[in-house]
């Protein structure tokens, strides 16, 4: 990379912090330029910004309430002066610590705000993934932090056609960090076997079934009021998340009917 692309790219990466501290874009432009040059009149600034006589004014009286600008006269002539770029570090400060007390606050009225969404829905709410992100998202969704069970129905074998060990190496580690249970039913496989044998410490309650009898193409979970759907088609992943609390909750009870009988089975 050249100098003058390198120098560009920390020009736009610096506009795009001025900009997360609260800065609008004519703003960060100004205080850039007041960085690189200093101490200059109104006039130069009009230029290298390239903004209106009368705009630039009114920016640069923004920044001065901002505490990033200070002007003075000299030999009548009026002049800008960018304050230290530790403004800028505090202002960043100040708004990740504004922005910790909104999420805290958020997360508080969550339920309250989900419980009001629902109500307010009428019809099941669905959304439509694709693609490698697409799975990403899915998983992330069933996998939150924030819920506290899943259940389901799966082919591993099915699901590393597309994305080898994906379940194993990635989703497992993570659900187990959040500590989050999970009840399976699995098409009998070698590696179904081995994964059930690790129940205890990874979290899960695991029966097998005849995939042959009982194929599962497509994995199903059910989790909090949502049902997830996807379909591990090579090169083709599709999925859909369905937001309904009387379906998810009639599913999730068919599934955990299924998970008891089975379990009870395999116990006689």
């Amino acid at each position: 990379m050249s100098r003058t692309k390198e120098t560009q790219s920390e020009k736009k990466t610096l506009q795009a912090v001025l900009t997360l501290s609260g800065l609008g874009e004519k703003e960060s432009k100004l205080y850039t330029i007041l960085l690189q040059e200093g101490i200059i009149p109104a006039s130069v600034l009009i230029t290298k910004s390239g903004l209106k006589k009368g705009n630039t004014y009114a920016v640069l009286h923004q920044l001065q309430e901002k505490n990033l600008v200070r002007t003075f006269t000299k030999d009548k002539k009026q002049y800008f002066q960018p304050e230290p770029p530790q403004n800028v570090l505090e202002m960043l400060q100040k708004r990740s610590e504004e922005t910790k007390l909104a999420t805290q606050y958020f997360e508080h009225i969550l339920p309250d705000l989900s419980s009001q969404y629902k109500k307010s829905i009428s019809k099941p709410v669905v959304r439509y993934f694709e693609g490698d992100e697409g799975i990403v998202k899915v998983f992330e969704d069933i996998y939150n932090v924030h819920n506290e069970y899943v259940t389901g129905c799966l082919d591993i074998e099915e699901s590393n056609i597309s994305f080898p060990n994906y379940v194993v190496k990635k989703l497992i580690p993570s659900r187990i960090k959040n500590g989050l249970h999970v009840s399976a039913i699995l098409g009998d496989s070698p590696q179904s076997r081995e994964l059930a044998k690790k129940d205890n410490e990874q979290l899960r309650d695991t029966v097998l079934v005849d995939k042959k009898r009982y194929p599962f193409p497509a994995e199903i979970d059910v989790y909090n009021d949502k049902i997830a759907m996807m379909s591990f088609k090579k090169g083709d992943f599709v999925a859909v998340i369905l937001e309904n609390e009387a379906m998810a909750t009639s599913l999730m009870s068919l599934f955990r009917l299924i998970h008891d009988l089975l379990g009870k089975k395999k116990e006689d």
